[in-house]
């Protein structure tokens, strides 16, 4: 196993208009072997529902990724929804608040 560190800066502004919040994330990681990612993020989220974009760039390896995600808030403590990403991954999200 080869030991690495993780240095991460992040941005997040939040927009509300009326009943729509407008999010926005500026990402960057280093790792010590070497990987740069930049991240961008951008979602809607209205009433109990967020729909979110990411873009991705690996400068290591020149790799650009685009994700996609929708999902629906229940009673402010869980959320369940869908993530699909242009090299053909999807997930399943699930989300707790504690």
């Amino acid at each position: 196993d080869k030991f690495y560190v993780v240095y991460q800066i992040s941005l997040r502004k939040d927009f509300k208009l009326e009943s729509i919040n407008i999010l926005s994330l500026v990402e960057t990681t280093y790792y010590t072997d070497g990987d740069f990612f930049v991240r961008l993020e951008e979602g809607v989220s209205w009433e109990s529902y967020t729909l979110g974009f990411r873009q991705m760039y690996n400068f290591k390896n020149s790799s650009f990724l685009l994700e996609c995600s929708i999902k629906k808030n229940f009673v402010d403590i869980f959320s369940l929804g869908l993530q699909l990403a242009s090299d053909s991954r999807y997930y399943l999200i699930c989300e707790v608040k504690f």
